[in-house]
């Protein structure tokens, strides 16, 4: 819709579009977009560890590339919508970056349980947060 010279576009409307499109690749394809973004995040100083988790990983289809994320520097968050443009325009398909930081206990455990590391720039860090994921959901069942 045109409104004052002004394209209005209906954002809603292309999520839900976006949400309902599913994508199959052979394992080759797969392979060929991991390496792509792997060589995106090894060049992003701030990211120190990346992993793609979810459906993607799976022979059948897919909604969307599941990429959790380690992020340092002074601004985070700016870095995670930055990574959300950028890595879906590289791939022409939309790539849900989750920054695991402060994430969860549950979700840590769920990403780090099952994944594909594309970045581990910083050495203990993925076991690091698993370990506090899971001692945190031990505290948390035993003190009830």
């Amino acid at each position: 819709m045109l409104l004052g010279g002004l394209l209005k576009v209906d954002t809603k409307a292309l999520e839900r579009r976006e949400f309902f499109t599913y994508h199959e690749m052979s394992a080759q394809k797969k392979e060929e977009l991991l390496e792509m973004l792997k060589k995106a995040l090894e060049s992003k100083e701030e990211v120190k560890l990346a992993v793609i988790h979810g459906s993607f990983l799976s022979n059948g289809p897919f909604r969307d590339i599941d990429l959790a994320v380690y992020i340092a520097g002074s601004d985070p968050l700016d870095t995670l919508l930055n990574l959300r443009v950028e890595l879906s325009e590289l791939l022409d398909l939309h790539v849900d970056v989750r920054m695991i930081n402060q994430a969860p206990a549950w979700f840590i455990r769920k990403v780090l349980g099952s994944c594909i590391i594309l970045v581990n720039k910083q050495p203990y860090l993925m076991e690091g947060l698993l370990k506090s994921a899971l001692e945190w959901e031990w505290r948390t069942k035993n003190s009830a």
